[in-house]
């Protein structure tokens, strides 16, 4: 039995509670708002975790007149297996939060992704309309106009990272391009040469092809 007036020795490992429950000590942790140390530990049996003071931990109280451990410990660790098992705690936690940030980076990166897939199809034809217009028709100052909007597309596309495919004399590259064939059954993957004309154009929104370029090889 302990003597309620000796300064009880911590020593990390599986406890058992005095109502029965086993318990995994995980570490101890310094509470700087309370000043005291703070004993973080588990159930066994389930993911459910706990703190306690180490002084409420390794208290000696009255049980059926008797004085008990509040925890007994039943199985001790080896110190440098729990200073192994704190490090690897901490270097999880570093990790997940490097995961989180990056998610959330990524989150934000291409979060207008389906809104600019469906306003990209109104540039490409803005485009186009003032690329079939004759001469005669490209003098009339609405064309003007028009060519304004399509400055105002390309800005705006620009600053929130999306970027045409360049491809004319350009190696085929069919991570980012499609090449028009006659021949249906031909593996564009296996392609070789340069891009001699651009079909349709094709976009990167910041390092990723939302839309393949399609065209032609020589």
């Amino acid at each position: 039995m302990l003597d309620e007036k000796k300064e009880v020795k911590f020593t990390p490992g599986i406890y058992k509670h005095y109502k029965g429950g086993t318990y995994q000590v995980l570490f101890i942790a310094h509470d700087k708002e309370k000043k005291h140390e703070t004993v973080i530990y588990k159930e066994l049996d389930s993911e459910k975790y706990y703190t306690r003071s180490l002084k409420n931990f390794t208290a000696v109280i009255k049980e059926d007149k008797k004085k008990i451990n509040r925890f007994e410990l039943i199985q001790a660790a080896p110190p440098e297996s729990w200073e192994e098992r704190y490090k690897r705690a901490i270097a999880d936690y570093q990790n997940l939060l490097k995961e989180t940030s990056k998610e959330k980076t990524n989150y934000y990166k291409y979060a207008l992704e389906d809104f600019i897939l469906e306003i990209l199809p109104v540039y490409d034809n803005l485009r186009m309309s003032i690329k079939s217009l004759n001469e005669e028709q490209a003098d009339n100052p609405w064309v003007e106009g028009i060519k304004y909007v399509i400055k105002q597309f390309e800005q705006i596309l620009e600053n929130h990272g999306v970027k045409q495919v360049e491809v004319v004399d350009k190696p085929f590259d069919p991570q980012t391009m499609e090449a028009i064939s006659d021949d249906n059954n031909k593996d564009s993957s296996n392609i070789e040469g340069v891009c001699e004309k651009e079909v349709k154009p094709g976009y990167k929104l910041h390092d990723k092809v939302i839309i393949p370029a399609k065209v032609i090889v020589k």
